[in-house]
Formats: C-alpha cells, sequence, structure tokens
C-alpha cells in the first residue's frame, strides 16, 4: 500500500498549472472533481492557500496525470 504524503494546501497557482498541465478548461476541470466552475475560478484566484479534501483529489490524480491529459476518462458529453 502507497503512503502518501499530503500538503495541507494548494496554492492558487499550482491548481492551475494542474489544469493546464491535464489541458482542461475550467468548466471540465469543474466537472472532473465535481464542483461549480465558479469554484474553480475562485481557487484559481485566491491569494489564500485552496485547502480540504480538492488537496486529496489533486495530488491523486497527479498520479495519473498521463491517463488524464489523454482524456480517458471522460464521459464524452463534457468535451
Amino acid at each position: 500500500m502507497k503512503n502518501y504524503n499530503i500538503s495541507d494546501y494548494i496554492t492558487a497557482e499550482e491548481l492551475k498549472n494542474f489544469r493546464k498541465k491535464i489541458n482542461l478548461t475550467q468548466k471540465e476541470f469543474a466537472e472532473l472533481i465535481g464542483v461549480s466552475k465558479p469554484t474553480i475560478e475562485r481557487w484559481e484566484t485566491s491569494d489564500k492557500g485552496i485547502t480540504g479534501p480538492v488537496v486529496l483529489l489533486i495530488d491523486l490524480l497527479s498520479e495519473h496525470d498521463e491517463w488524464l491529459r489523454q482524456g480517458k476518462y471522460l464521459n464524452r458529453s463534457i468535451r
């Protein structure tokens, strides 16, 4: 079993860079992680650390970023 060293927060820049790395719009990324587009907009412009379950989710998704970039997970209605 893999142990994860999870940060307490991620920065707006880290979140935005990850979203761009997997080549998703704010809307597509919001749908992927189950939040609204305005939430993504707010997070990406925040000057405070982003906390909560999204930190773990982004860390886990980062483990599979190649798969995400290929879009194999996407329900084609998103794109």
